[in-house]
């Protein structure tokens, strides 16, 4: 579309499971992530690995926010929202960080 207003970011997403090379990076980017959140009604992620869409997931279910979760597996294509909460708590849609069994681990 044309007349759409967008803006790129460049930043690495803190996952569990990693670890922190540089504290100074790790904080602005996780500041950066939190502000993105915070100011978008949606949040569409396309990434690579299931620990790197999970801090951004809890976070926009934490704002309150719908997340779309594009997840490209060896055999498998998912798509997948994640919910809001509403007035009526029977039709709110859980998050599937927050409903998983298996915290997230480095699996790269």
């Amino acid at each position: 579309y044309p007349g759409v207003d967008s803006t790129g970011h460049v930043l690495s997403v803190p996952m569990a499971g990693h670890p922190i090379i540089d504290n100074e990076k790790t904080r602005a980017d996780f500041e950066a992530l939190k502000n993105l959140v915070e100011e978008h009604d949606a949040i569409f992620l396309l990434m690579d690995t299931r620990e790197a869409r999970w801090l951004p997931t809890v976070m926009g279910k934490a704002a309150g926010k719908i997340v779309m979760n594009a997840a490209l597996g060896f055999d498998s294509f998912v798509v997948m929202r994640h919910g809001v909460t509403t007035q009526d708590p029977s039709s709110q849609l859980g998050c599937y960080f927050c409903n998983d069994v298996v915290a997230p681990v480095n699996v790269s």
